[in-house]
């Protein structure tokens, strides 16, 4: 009896071991289980101050800009790359003045709107540049490193370039008359879609025009499979793809553009103070709280774009220390 009982001891002690020797793996070698070990099993709270800090003089004028597991910062044509811990990886010396981004998962995208210089970054690495000829005024960039800009000259508007992963261009657009605001490009690359604006008229006037790309390579007006106009003089703000379909925010609420249909995602009120669809599909918005007082608690809703539904909710009043 006295050796069974031993040997039932040494058993549990041998898992005991390994399940500690587990548990001190994860907890040293993964950062989202260590996170959850120091928050439920050692009550310990992440402060700001044991976070991975990049450290810069505040008196410069560094731009910078985040893009999943990296940090990126201009200074003085030099563009410096930080992982997630805060570690330098690679500097790359680049020519910009006045530069904007777009980013998609691993994907940095460098534009400048005076040199018209063009960069874009996959992970810490460039993979192509190019000195284009005419006024970069917007960007976007696929999760799969398809390319589109938005340029101006002295006759024409806009025109809509896009290139593929290599940076090799597929194709331009050229509006005369109108302008095009932001654009978007499909996964797939099998569409493109750009906001058309219109300020020849006593009002402004948006719509948004898609483009099928095997199609615009030999006739950019045949090209053009569907329009959508917004109803009741709504603005249309931004676009954005998801798995083939159009998420639209304008100034009244946020909408799912698919094969010539409109579908309403959510209509915004009169306690709507923010909203934004670049959440991978999820659209954000901030609301005056209904029971606010002096107008100081808010609501932050994600809602899902496909069945409509509210995933989350947070009422600063409700956690507010």
């Amino acid at each position: 009896m006295k050796n069974s009982k031993q040997k039932v001891i040494r058993a549990i002690l041998i898992i005991v071991g390994i399940a500690a020797v587990i548990v001190f793996g994860l907890y040293v070698g993964d950062e989202k289980s260590r996170y959850w070990i120091d928050k439920n099993i050692l009550g310990r709270s992440v402060e700001e101050e044991d976070l991975p800090k990049i450290e810069y003089e505040q008196d410069k004028n560094i731009k910078v800009i985040a893009y999943q597991d990296y940090v990126a910062t201009i200074l003085e044509n030099q563009l410096k790359i930080y992982n997630k811990n805060g570690k330098l990886e690679t500097e790359i010396a680049i020519n910009v003045t006045n530069p904007i981004f777009a980013t998609n998962k691993k994907y940095l995208l460098i534009g400048d709107t005076e040199k018209n210089n063009l960069y874009m970054i996959y992970k810490n690495t460039l993979q192509w540049e190019k000195k284009l000829d005419d006024e970069i005024t917007s960007l976007t960039i696929t999760e799969n490193g398809a390319v589109g800009v938005v340029l101006t000259n002295k006759t024409y508007k806009s025109i809509i370039s896009v290139y593929n992963i290599t940076g090799t261009e597929v194709f331009k657009i050229y509006l005369s008359t109108t302008h095009a605001n932001k654009m978007a490009i499909s996964n797939d690359m099998k569409f493109m879609s750009f906001i058309e604006v219109n300020f020849s008229g006593t009002t402004t006037e948006t719509k948004v025009k898609t483009v099928d790309v095997a199609k615009v390579k030999n006739s950019a007006s045949d090209a053009i499979t569907y329009t959508y106009s917004p109803d009741n003089d709504e603005v249309i703000v931004n676009i954005k793809y998801y798995k083939g379909k159009l998420i639209v925010l304008t100034d009244n609420g946020v909408y799912l553009y698919h094969n010539g249909n409109k579908n309403e995602i959510y209509k915004f009120n009169d306690r709507t103070k923010f909203a934004d669809i670049n959440l991978d599909g999820k659209i954000c918005i901030v609301e005056e709280s209904p029971k606010s007082i002096m107008n100081n608690d808010f609501e932050i809703k994600i809602i899902n774009n496909k069945k409509h539904q509210l995933l989350w909710r947070y009422n600063n009043s409700r956690n507010r220390k």
